[in-house]
């Protein structure tokens, strides 16, 4: 999204880290997260915890919906109505929980239905990726994906199988 865009774009620019971090807090909450290069859980604006083997050996089903979500939007709802803490949540199961998904839902009911969608077919975890409109689900059985995919590729905009790495 956005955010990885600003941060490559401000490390192409510039070679001084600290002004850079400086940069990133400034223009956007969580765009110092994708100086880890890593899978990481935000605990918040200050603390990432990595987790880099949590997800190994698994496949994930990409949907996106046709109707997109404004990062600005969703945040702005965000801080109105749904801001709640996460240091409690435990990141170490399979669930894990995008703060995002209340507003996100709001500006775009489909994204619950996607959700909903995928959940009907007891993936190992089913989530909402960053600010909206995409939704994925994991597993480790490819061909389960696959055929998950033959069955709702016509409704979405966009849906593919990949693997984590």
């Amino acid at each position: 999204g956005g955010s990885s865009d600003a941060y490559f774009v401000i490390n192409k620019l510039s070679n001084n880290l600290e002004k850079n971090d400086a940069i990133y807090k400034e223009i956007g909450q969580d765009v110092s997260f994708f100086k880890y290069n890593s899978k990481a859980i935000l605990r918040d604006l200050e603390r990432y915890e990595l987790i880099n083997d949590l997800y190994n050996g698994y496949y994930a089903i990409l949907v996106i919906d046709d109707r997109p979500i404004s990062t600005k939007e969703c945040f702005e709802l965000f801080d109105k109505k749904f801001k709640i803490h996460n240091d409690e949540l435990d990141y170490n199961s399979n669930h894990i929980f995008n703060d995002l998904l209340g507003p996100a839902s709001l500006l775009n009911p489909n994204v619950t239905n996607i959700i909903k969608e995928l959940e009907s077919y007891d993936l190992d975890l089913v989530s909402m990726s960053g600010s909206g409109n995409g939704v994925y689900g994991l597993s480790k059985d490819k061909k389960y994906l696959e055929l998950i995919l033959n069955k709702i590729k016509d409704k979405y905009k966009f849906v593919r199988v990949v693997e984590l790495l």
